[in-house]
């Protein structure tokens, strides 16, 4: 009888099945046994001499796998895997000569050969554009955002009132013009985003950052006046002194708690001279250890809860499924999750933000990847879906944001300020303490910046709360705002993941599930963006 053992390589299998969750876990889909299985065919058709073996080891793979989620933290779907594929291809190796028609050749893994194009490197077709062209066509062009310096600058030039372009029709241009996948494609304009430098004037970004709300609203007066005191110290014992002193009812006053807990925790770490490697933490590390009074400041409200461990977003879920529909000639499409985030904040039944850790503020593709796609498009879909079920309140909300790299942070505050414009402004990045002696001057900052953003969440919930949400019919929905636009190659790459497991079950030959795999060549919008926040961000945004 053969061993489990010798079917299921100790080391080989497991470092097949951590690299096949690392890479599945990493595209933010709920993970299954079949998922996993998928991406090492090859390597359990391989190591499997007879059909008799291989029907012994299914439990032992099973088994691997549970083993090694389990240590990457990772959790699985229990959802029993079909075998089919492989018994197929299993069955034409051992029926034919090995000489001729090595397993490897009649079988690819969905990992080597169906890879998701790079968020960065999505390209577009024309069928794309199309799709695009048809969306703004929707529009109602009587509620375009038309800015005072455009008509300015019109003034100047004695041009006519009806040439001056809104900013929708800027965003449509410049979107058309785009080879690869922006966020403007979604009506995004992000301030901090060089391309939008060669759209607009500098008057024109201007108006935009300045129109509406500020970004930085006043926090509780008795915060401010407590660090207004702080900032009088000089190093972290200091620091760590005055918290344990500050006089509060911890009920009546949360805030006030909050500040306390924040200052003696964060101040302690730097009570010994060299005691915190904070550039060797990990991701988790940060958040817990470094980063927590950015959501400990909501323990104290009893309606906002920030929700940590990678949280999948449910506004992102809801749009994602919106174009879902009964079988009929097709198949009904598989329910999508929404994308993963480190944090996000819910407040009823919304969510008010998120947060984004990246471990090493050195890893500049990551913080663009995050901070400036993945992060703009999950904000502007909590937006959206405050939006559609409150129409009126569109225009007076905010999501509100943390992007961290390493030890370093800004806030995203997202808004549509006018027309059918998504806005996304950023405050100046922000370090955290390096030492003892810098832990005042650094600290203050950032904890006015969780003050900030707590109390944007608290006045969009209570926003939320007291509005009318109108009742009409389904069909009668107006576009409120533009939803987020998805290319054809990112949807292409969708289905083909969502088609492989459940052609092993209906099909001996998955090699088709891989052809609508796209192969991306490198942005030259990525480039521009990150030339163009780095100079942003030398401003000083009041």
């Amino acid at each position: 009888m053969p061993n489990n053992s010798e079917t299921v390589p100790e080391v080989a299998c497991v470092e097949d099945i951590t690299k096949a969750i690392t890479q599945l876990a990493k595209k933010d889909e709920q993970l299954t046994y079949q998922a996993v299985l998928e991406c090492f065919y090859e390597h359990i058709i391989n190591n499997v001499s007879d059909l008799d073996a291989f029907e012994k080891s299914k439990a032992s793979w099973i088994r691997r796998i549970n083993q090694v989620a389990t240590i990457c933290k990772v959790d699985l779907a229990h959802q029993q895997p079909t075998w089919k594929t492989v018994n197929e291809v299993l069955r034409k190796k051992l029926s034919s000569s090995p000489a001729t028609e090595p397993a490897s050749s009649s079988f690819k893994s969905p990992l080597s050969s169906s890879k998701s194009p790079s968020p960065l490197k999505t390209t577009l077709n024309e069928k794309d554009k199309v799709e695009f062209e048809r969306m703004f066509a929707t529009l109602d062009k009587s509620k375009f955002w038309i800015l005072k310096a455009s008509i300015e600058e019109a003034k100047r030039n004695d041009l006519p009132i009806d040439s001056i372009e809104s900013v929708e029709e800027k965003v449509m241009k410049f979107a058309m013009s785009c080879n690869f996948k922006h966020p403007g494609h979604s009506f995004i304009v992000d301030l901090d985003d060089g391309n939008w430098d060669e759209v607009f004037s500098p008057a024109e970004l201007e108006e935009m950052e300045e129109f509406g709300a500020p970004l930085l609203p006043p926090i509780d007066s008795k915060v401010s006046e407590k660090l207004n005191e702080l900032a009088k110290l000089k190093t972290a014992k200091e620091a760590y002194n005055f918290a344990c002193r500050l006089d509060h009812d911890p009920e009546e006053e949360p805030l006030m708690a909050w500040l306390m807990m924040s200052i003696s925790q964060t101040a302690y770490q730097f009570l010994k001279k060299n005691n915190l490697h904070i550039s060797n933490y990990l991701e988790a590390d940060q958040q817990y250890y470094l980063w927590s009074f950015i959501s400990t400041i909501f323990h104290g409200t009893e309606s906002i809860w920030p929700l940590g461990k990678e949280k999948s977003s449910n506004a992102n879920a809801t749009a994602n499924n919106s174009k879902r529909k009964l079988s009929a000639v097709n198949e009904i499409c598989r329910k999508a999750m929404g994308r993963k985030m480190d944090t996000v904040y819910i407040g009823g039944d919304v969510e008010l933000g998120c947060m984004e850790i990246g471990k090493s503020a050195a890893d500049q593709t990551k913080e663009i990847k995050d901070g400036y796609i993945k992060m703009p498009l999950v904000m502007k879909d909590m937006l959206l879906n405050i939006a559609n079920k409150a129409p009126s309140l569109v225009h007076n909300i905010h999501i509100t944001g943390y992007s961290i790299n390493g030890t370093n942070i800004c806030m995203l505050d997202v808004d549509s300020p006018k027309g059918y414009i998504t806005r996304v402004r950023r405050t100046r990045s922000l370090p955290y303490p390096s030492d003892r002696d810098t832990y005042v001057i650094r600290m203050i900052p950032l904890l006015r910046l969780a003050a900030t953003a707590m109390a944007k969440m608290q006045n969009t919930l209570d926003t939320y709360n007291h509005a009318e949400i109108p009742l009409a019919s389904s069909k009668s929905r107006r576009i409120v705002l533009p939803p987020c636009f998805h290319p054809t190659s990112t949807a292409s790459t969708a289905t083909s993941k969502t088609t492989t497991s459940s052609s092993s079950s209906t099909t001996a030959s998955p090699s088709s599930s891989s052809s609508s795999s796209t192969t991306a060549s490198p942005s030259s919008s990525s480039s521009s963006l990150s030339k163009g926040s780095a100079s942003k961000r030398q401003k000083t945004k009041q």
